[in-house]
């Protein structure tokens, strides 16, 4: 519920804090006081754009907050916690109009976007007037307020559920089918790739692995005329020269028994060293076509990769994955027709229930409609008539997650008249009571904790004032209800009365709000009785109204 409301430098207000009660609160004042801004200040702080100039006094902000209490559970803490805005179970919203003309925004002192404000006035109050577009002003909120009159909430569930189920299939069987358009195209590109890399056959590491054997045998032609001097020297007699020697020593070994062994390792050492240089033979004399073989070899595997946007040590993946898409493509008749199975049966599930749903629906408007009626006639207005517009279309492209029914309420103030919407046919006196009957009859329905009635009494008087009064009493058991009224009829069923004053001088203008205790509220309700002079009879008459309403 709106616990309190505080308006400073704002319009005409220096300084006004108003603590709202339960029940229903009502707010009175002559012509010209100052109510509406009352109901501006709020609008604003929830979001409302602000026009022309609001600020009292230009060396300071205008500053607007409310403080509203939340049940556990609800949306809005869910959708706060979220942000990571801590409620504590208590909501405080606060706009500050700046004197540069900037406009700031917070929630519980946490800085925030204008937006969100407005968003969270969906959940928090209901102006019911022909002055604000959402609540039963929206067509587009009928359906959900005609199930909910009707609580089908599991069917409504089910049905969503259905519904996700259908276009889920929906979907994946279009792609399915437009795959399978092109699968003609696709699927000879993919043999063509697989085929080739096929004939490739690259394999793990291969190009890197080429790439050193190439280096390797550029680096062997690099170091061939060291080689080739290498040779040189040992075909220069230098085995045969240390076997000279060794055979002069060994005729006294016991001389010279040292260079005779070292003479020995020396021939051995020269022979390995002969050998290896035989064996490097091959190396350093490389067959052309060894390198014209791997410099052809890495061409046609980079060229591959270049050609499919990719490096060469990923072709074998790319080769698997092809392989496998191509395989997928020779199936995709078969999923096509499971998946048709699996789509025909969640259409059938999501349309049976549409039309139960649907069927419900129309056996609900009846009722709502009558409901309504009743209301509508305790209220004075036995010669309008309300209407629960249902218009089905049980075909796609009108399937949604609530079914494929359309719906609006409309309503017929005047018998031959035509029926239309709320807000286009009714006065406005004549909208504001067409409301208090919708709310009252879908009292169940309760979709925010705070209702406004603005206008509400328009162009009505005596029986039918005291009607309005009983109604908006019977909907404060169930809503925080305001309403700004000039009918003392209406202004003695309210549990709570808030009087707007304007004080004027020669310098300036104010306005500020009392709440009236019981003394106070019956002088109030005996000057709407008679104007300013209160006199015995309308003092009496006021006390009679009161205790009536009580």
């Amino acid at each position: 519920m709106l616990q309190m409301l505080a308006i400073n430098n704002f319009l005409l207000i220096d300084n006004i804090e108003l603590e709202l009660k339960p029940g229903l609160t009502v707010v009175t004042g002559e012509t010209g006081a100052g109510k509406s801004i009352i109901l501006d200040a709020l609008l604003l702080v929830l979001g409302s754009r602000a026009s022309g100039k609001i600020i009292k006094d230009i060396a300071k902000p205008a500053v607007l907050s409310a403080s509203f209490t939340l049940p556990q559970n609800c949306v809005i803490i869910a959708k706060l916690d979220e942000l990571g805005i801590d409620t504590r179970e208590e909501l405080i919203l606060r706009r500050v109009f700046g004197v540069d003309g900037k406009t700031k925004a917070y929630i519980n002192d946490t800085p925030v976007g204008i937006a969100l404000l407005a968003d969270l006035r969906e959940y928090l109050l209901e102006i019911c007037g022909q002055h604000d577009s959402r609540g039963l002003l929206d067509s587009t909120t009928h359906l959900h307020l005609l199930d909910v009159f009707n609580d089908h909430s599991d069917n409504l569930v089910t049905l969503k559920k259905h519904y996700q189920g259908y276009t889920h299939l929906k979907k994946e069987l279009a792609d399915l089918r437009e795959k399978s358009s092109k699968a003609d195209f696709e699927m000879q590109y993919l043999q063509t790739v697989v085929e080739e890399l096929q004939t490739l056959d690259v394999k793990l590491n291969e190009e890197e692995k080429l790439a050193d054997e190439r280096k390797a045998l550029l680096d062997s032609v690099k170091a061939q005329d060291a080689f080739s001097k290498a040779q040189e020297i040992m075909d220069s007699n230098l085995l045969t020269q240390l076997y000279a020697l060794e055979k002069e020593l060994i005729r006294f070994p016991e001389i010279f028994a040292e260079p005779l062994s070292l003479v020995k390792t020396a021939t051995i050492e020269l022979e390995e060293t002969q050998a290896s240089l035989k064996a490097l033979a091959t190396r350093f004399n490389p067959d052309d076509t060894t390198m014209e073989g791997i410099e052809t070899r890495l061409f046609k595997i980079r060229s591959a990769a270049r050609k499919y946007g990719i490096t060469p040590a990923q072709l074998p993946d790319f080769l698997t994955q092809k392989q496998t898409e191509l395989a997928n493509f020779t199936d995709i008749n078969n999923v096509i027709l499971q998946t048709e199975k699996q789509f025909v049966q969640a259409y059938d599930l999501y349309f049976s229930l549409a039309q139960k749903v649907s069927k419900t629906r129309h056996s609900t408007a009846e009722k709502l409609r009558k409901a309504v009626l009743s209301e509508l006639k305790e209220l004075k207005m036995d010669k309008a008539d309300f209407e629960v517009e249902i218009i089905s279309s049980p075909q796609e492209p009108s399937f949604a997650a609530t079914g494929f029914d359309n719906v609006r309420f409309l309503v017929c103030t005047n018998p031959g008249s035509p029926y239309g919407q709320l807000d286009k046919i009714a006065s406005g006196g004549e909208l504001s009571r067409i409301m208090l009957a919708l709310k009252v009859a879908m009292a169940n329905v309760k979709s925010v904790p705070v209702l406004i009635f603005d206008e509400i009494d328009t162009g009505i008087s005596g029986a039918v004032s005291d009607a309005v009064g009983k109604k908006l009493a019977l909907l404060a058991n169930d809503y925080q209800v305001l309403v700004v009224t000039h009918q003392p009829q209406v202004a003695a069923y309210g549990h709570n009365h808030l009087l707007v004053a304007k004080q004027s001088s020669s310098k300036t203008t104010k306005i500020s709000v009392a709440e009236l205790d019981v003394a106070s509220k019956n002088q109030e309700i005996a000057r709407m009785l008679s104007g300013d002079a209160l006199t015995d009879e309308s003092l009496a008459a006021a006390k009679r109204l009161i205790q009536s309403a009580a």
